[in-house]
C-alpha cells in the first residue's frame, strides 16, 4: 500500500514537472513574438520620423533656394531701375550745369511780352520776356538768350541760356516750336504778338531717327537772320 502511494506521488509530481516545463517552453516560445511585434513598431516608427525630418529639410532648403532666387532677382531688377534713374538724373544735371536759368524768371523791359519755354531732356524754364521789339529773333538776342554762328542762313542757334546743342557735333539741335507745334521759319521771320507762347526744345541725337530728316531740317529752320 505504501509502496503504491509513493508510486502515485512519483506520478503526480513527474506531470507536476512535465507541466511546468511546457509552461517555460510556451513562455519562451512566445517572448521572440513580443519583441519582433516591438522591432517592427519602432523599425516603422523611425522609418516615419526619417521620412518627415527629411520632407521638412528638402522643404526647407527649397523655400530658402527660391527665397534667395527671389531676392537675388529684385535685387537685380532695383540695381537696373537705380541705375537708368541715377543715370537720367545725372544726364539731366550735367545738361543744366552751365545754364543762365534753372527757374521760371521775368527779364526785359518794354511794352511788347512773350513767354519763352526752355527745355531739355525732363527739365524746363519758362521765362517771361519783354521787349520794345516785335521781332522773335531780335528779342531772343538782346537778351542774350541764344548763341549761334552766322551763317548765309543768319544765326544758327547751338546755345539757348547757356546750355549747348550742336548738330554738325553730336546730331543733337534746338527746336523752334510755337504752343507746341515746330514753326515753319526761324526766328528772324516772326512777328510777335503779345503774350504768344514760343518753346526751344534740346533734341538729343537718338530723337533724329523718330522725325527723319527733321533734325536737317530743323537746323536749317533755327538758323536765324541776323537782322541788322
Amino acid at each position: 500500500m505504501k509502496r503504491t502511494t509513493k508510486m502515485l506521488a512519483a506520478a503526480v509530481l513527474a506531470m507536476t514537472l512535465a507541466l511546468t516545463g511546457c509552461g517555460e517552453k510556451t513562455t519562451s516560445t512566445s517572448a521572440p513574438t513580443g519583441s519582433a511585434t516591438n522591432s517592427s513598431a519602432s523599425s516603422i516608427e523611425n522609418s516615419t520620423s526619417n521620412s518627415t525630418e527629411n520632407s521638412t529639410a528638402s522643404s526647407t532648403e527649397n523655400s530658402a533656394e527660391s527665397s534667395a532666387e527671389n531676392s537675388a532677382a529684385s535685387s537685380t531688377e532695383n540695381s537696373a531701375a537705380n541705375s537708368e534713374e541715377n543715370s537720367e538724373t545725372g544726364a539731366v544735371s550735367n545738361i543744366w550745369a552751365n545754364a543762365q536759368y534753372t527757374e521760371d524768371t521775368e527779364l526785359g523791359e518794354g511794352a511788347h511780352t512773350i513767354k519763352l519755354e526752355v527745355k531739355a531732356l525732363d527739365k524746363s524754364v519758362t521765362l517771361t520776356v519783354h521787349s520794345e521789339n516785335d521781332n522773335l529773333e531780335k528779342i531772343l538776342v538782346e537778351n542774350k538768350l541764344v548763341e549761334g554762328d552766322n551763317s548765309e542762313y543768319g544765326l544758327y542757334i547751338k546755345k539757348v541760356i547757356g546750355i549747348s546743342a550742336d548738330y554738325d557735333a553730336d546730331g543733337a539741335y534746338w527746336a523752334l516750336c510755337k504752343d507746341g507745334e515746330m514753326t515753319a521759319t526761324g526766328a528772324s521771320g516772326i512777328t510777335i504778338a503779345d503774350n504768344d507762347h514760343y518753346e526751344l526744345v534740346y533734341t538729343p541725337a537718338d530723337n533724329s531717327a523718330n522725325t527723319g530728316s527733321a533734325a536737317s531740317d530743323a537746323a536749317s529752320s533755327e538758323a536765324v537772320d541776323a537782322a541788322a
